[in-house]
């Protein structure tokens, strides 16, 4: 039955959100290859199990784009802003019929990363901290010395 899972299931994909506190949302997906044959439920509960409250994590910790809203040009960092961004769902994808990036690691790789984060314990950061340190990178010499 395994096999069979892994031919119906070659692709899966992980859909993911960062939400802030105004209820402001961005979306975002990656997708991995599924050598090991994992069933969709598998997968579900073991980052449920993994993910604070059964959905946060931190993204850049797990190495899935950060998808802040205060990245965008639109928006600015405000007091709604945090850390986490929220597990969504996993599904199978078909490949014939979507494009896809796929990720260097496997979706069981990738639960695994997971898993050995969440017993870690989840990085916590101010967002205002890392927004800062990114603006101050990105000025070139001659803002450095007024």
């Amino acid at each position: 039955m395994t096999m069979e899972k892994n031919y119906l299931n070659p692709f899966i994909r992980f859909n993911y959100l960062y939400r802030d506190g105004g209820n402001y949302k961005k979306w975002n997906f990656v997708d991995f290859k599924n050598p090991e044959g994992l069933e969709i439920d598998e997968i579900h509960r073991r980052f449920e199990k993994s993910f604070d409250m059964g959905c946060l994590f931190n993204a850049d910790q797990v190495g899935v784009p950060e998808v802040f809203l205060f990245n965008d040009e639109e928006y600015s960092l405000s007091a709604d802003d945090h850390c986490f961004h929220e597990y969504d769902s996993i599904e199978a994808i078909d490949a014939s019929k979507e494009d896809i990036d796929l990720q260097s690691r496997s979706i069981g790789e990738f639960v695994t990363d997971v898993e050995n984060f969440s017993r870690k314990g989840w990085t916590v950061f101010d967002p205002w901290e890392k927004s800062l340190s990114k603006s101050i990178f990105k000025r070139s010499p001659e803002h450095l010395n007024p």
